[in-house]
């Protein structure tokens, strides 16, 4: 127990300690700023997931009060945008927070790492037909290393695309799945760190992931247990 709360029986609790600065210098691409008075500061987040909704959005006045002094919140489904005014401009660190927060407890706003993800160039053999996901029929095979997806951090690994062709594995959260869970999207970078293939739509709830040449054909796949609330689905990506 916090001591202002044992002092104060009537005390709501002690405020939440300040949270460590983020060293951030690039802003994503989809995030646009501008100051239009003094005391108005606009940011615009583009590429929002869309939500089917009518009326009036109780999501925009929840995701204002946790947004560092926050105005307003304008949430546009047909333009994937999120805009929102503060009446002082926020720093890098405070703005990574609130973006985080959103995409945390909500399904529209992308989390920060995601947002920084979709600034990874394509590379010269950039392609959705690089890779292909499937359903893992029958058992995992035994032995295998497994990483468990977090819910805000992402995962990155070096993978085998071929005999003597390193690529990279980067995983991070997209939004929220749930109270516990994200979503997550899986990118493969090629040996330049430049995109080779990307997918989001796998990758939910609970998750873990396992990377082996389990075919020995020189190429890695990679392995996906998923549980969503006790529907267990198990995927296989495969080099085409």
């Amino acid at each position: 127990m916090c001591l202002c709360a044992e002092n104060d029986p009537f005390a709501e609790g002690c405020p939440d300690p300040p949270r460590a600065e983020r060293r951030i210098t690039l802003v994503p691409d989809a995030i646009a700023y501008k100051k239009f008075k003094a005391d108005k500061h606009v940011y615009t987040i583009a590429g929002i997931y869309c939500r089917q909704k009518k009326g009036i959005n109780d999501d925009e006045i929840m995701y204002s009060a946790m947004i560092p002094d926050c105005e307003s919140v304008k949430l546009d489904y047909d333009k994937r945008l999120c805009s929102f005014i503060t009446n002082r401009k926020l720093t890098n660190s405070e703005l990574a927070y609130a973006i985080d927060d959103l995409s945390h407890i909500g399904d529209e706003i992308p989390s920060w790492l995601e947002l920084e993800a979709r600034d990874i160039p394509k590379g010269e053999f950039y392609g959705q037909a690089n890779f292909l996901v499937k359903p893992f029929l029958g058992d995992f095979p035994k032995a295998l290393a497994w990483f468990w997806l977090d819910k805000r951090s992402a995962l990155s690994a070096p993978v085998l695309v071929g005999i003597g062709s390193q690529a990279s594995l980067r995983i991070v959260p997209t939004k929220s799945h749930c109270m516990a869970h994200s979503c997550f999207s899986i990118r493969i970078l090629d040996s330049q760190g430049k995109l080779m293939w990307q997918e989001e739509s796998t990758a939910f709830a609970a998750v873990r992931i396992a990377i082996s040449d389990i075919d020995e054909d020189g190429a890695h796949e990679i392995l996906i247990d998923r549980n969503d609330h006790g529907k267990r689905t198990r995927y296989i990506i495969q080099k085409k």
